[in-house]
């Protein structure tokens, strides 16, 4: 029988398949829309829909001080209204530290129990608002998207964004083994000279770089992986390439979001107590949430321009 002759197209196909030249190839990055921009598409977007995202807001603030903070409140109202009556209005700089004691008291764990509450709050909170905000930039536009519905739909992926948050407990760990060196250099006054101070301060730094290289892609993940059928390692490894070559671009943008949180809540904040300090830490909270959804709205947004 005589044998078939192999086309040169196949032989050459069949070469190729197996030997491939090495070949330098141009790194391409995507651009990220810029800080301002994502801002002005949140604020605008947040102003379109404000009633739909303030019922969402208070029935959150209301939830975390009926369940959460109901159990056990860290911070004295009183004592802190006596001690703003006593230093005058005028007195900025002490409303200033009263803030400051405020932010840190009320982010202070209780018992074990309520520490869970807070984070089964936190988890139930973000997905809500992740099913909500979905919900309004839909292309349908169907009546029926109410808060109740993401409190019903939005937790389905609890278990998958928990995993997640895990993997996001242990890329902190360096950032926490920095602050604990941090804190023990200067209480105990350990450096000798200021080259000592500059290789502490260097490990510090590496340390914190280390955490924000792989939390910064995770934020991403937390976003994916709230989709319903989404499984915890793939969202990780798709939020890696989303955020592959532009981590710089995606720290800016949470540098932007951390300054506009902190201006703003201490510009609506800080009237409060000063002149109505009774009611500060209700205030705090509800100023709290009602951010936190707004990042969350940012986050979503900065997480769509990753994806064109």
């Amino acid at each position: 029988m005589p044998s078939k002759k192999v086309p040169a197209k196949a032989k050459a196909r069949k070469k190729s398949q197996g030997y491939r030249a090495l070949k330098l190839e141009k790194r391409i990055e995507k651009q990220l829309p810029g800080a301002l921009q994502v801002h002005r598409a949140t604020y605008n977007e947040a102003k379109e829909h404000w009633r739909s995202l303030a019922r969402l807001s208070i029935v959150f603030t209301v939830l975390y001080l009926l369940l959460v903070n109901g159990l056990q409140s860290g911070i004295d109202i009183g004592a802190l209204g006596d001690s703003l009556s006593s230093s005058g209005v005028g007195a900025v700089e002490t409303s200033l530290r009263q803030v400051n004691e405020l932010i840190l008291l009320s982010g202070a764990l209780g018992s074990e129990r309520q520490g869970l509450l807070q984070l089964l709050f936190a988890s139930i909170f973000l997905l809500s608002t992740l099913w909500f905000i979905r919900q309004l930039k839909s292309e349908d536009k169907a009546p029926g998207h109410s808060v109740k519905q993401a409190l019903y739909f939005g937790p389905a992926q609890i278990v998958p964004f928990w995993l997640v948050m895990l993997v996001i407990a242990l890329q902190l760990i360096p950032l926490f083994i920095a602050s604990t060196i941090s804190t023990v250099v200067s209480q105990e006054d350990l450096l000798a000279s200021n080259l000592e101070g500059a290789a502490v301060a260097i490990v510090i730094l590496g340390l914190m770089s280390i955490s924000l290289y792989f939390v910064l892609p995770s934020i991403f993940a937390l976003v994916i992986v709230s989709l319903p059928g989404s499984q915890p390692v793939a969202s990780l490894k798709q939020a890696g390439l989303l955020v592959k070559y532009r981590r710089y671009g995606v720290l800016k943008h949470v540098l932007s979001l951390a300054i506009v949180w902190g201006v703003v809540l201490l510009s609506l904040l800080l009237p409060v107590v000063i002149f109505v300090p009774r009611v500060a830490e209700y205030a705090l909270y509800g100023l709290s949430i009602m951010l936190s959804v707004y990042v969350v709205f940012y986050i979503y947004n900065l997480y769509r321009g990753l994806l064109k």
